[in-house]
């Protein structure tokens, strides 16, 4: 799900830039490091690092 696709576009720009080895994923498939719900919803659990 892309939100906001002018950001997208810039963060892809950055990277053609600066280089593929300067590129971090951090990904939490499992929900160890990040909750999966807030006030008792069920929310994402991604956001800008």
């Amino acid at each position: 799900m892309v939100v906001d696709k002018e950001d997208l576009g810039r963060k892809k720009e950055v990277i053609r830039k600066e280089g593929k080895h300067k590129v971090h994923v951090v990904t939490d498939f499992d929900r160890i490091l990040t909750k999966a719900f807030v006030d008792g919803k069920k929310s994402f659990t991604t956001g800008p690092i």
